[in-house]
């Protein structure tokens, strides 16, 4: 059976209620890492949709969403776990609390093939400010947003220990 996207199956399906979801079951399937996925989320949904759960991972350091917000097609080059493991040490230190999108242009690829430039703020233990900018190539793979190259185009860094 399918509910929101996420394929499940259970022995025993109520007679006198055969529409029932039973949510353990499902449950196990969606957080399943072989299975994880946002289509439920990301379905008919724009791509600013997909930047604002993008900004949302940032900020709650959550890098297996990360991971997820990539197109399937680059997702072979490494597994989840070994993705979540780099980004989490990326993230570890940083404390992200904002993001910007300054630019978006639809490419000639395709008309739902858009390069977005944008910044993102966070701070840094010490008393570091720390800005950077981020060129994020998105695409639409079947009917949803997603991440198909990322690219740090600048990092600035800020002493903000005297301020305030």
């Amino acid at each position: 059976m399918n509910y929101l996207g996420v394929n499940y199956t259970y022995k025993h399906i109520p007679k006198l209620d055969p529409e029932f979801i039973p949510f353990g079951i499902w449950m196990e399937e969606y957080y399943n890492d072989q299975n994880c996925n946002l289509n439920w989320l990301l379905s008919n949904q724009d791509c600013s949709a997909m930047l604002q759960t993008y900004f949302q991972a940032l900020k709650h350091k959550d890098a297996a969403l990360m991971y997820d917000l990539h197109a399937e097609s680059i997702k072979n080059e490494a597994s989840r776990s070994l993705f979540a493991y780099h980004w989490s040490h990326v993230l570890e230190d940083l404390k992200i609390f904002d993001g910007e999108v300054h630019k978006q242009s639809v490419s000639c690829n395709g008309e739902n093939d858009y390069t977005i430039l944008l910044t993102v703020y966070g701070n840094k233990p010490g008393g570091q400010q720390i800005e950077v900018d981020l060129r994020l190539r998105i695409v639409e793979e079947k009917g949803q947003f997603r991440i198909l190259q990322e690219q740090v185009l600048e990092a600035r860094h800020r002493d903000i220990k005297g301020c305030c």
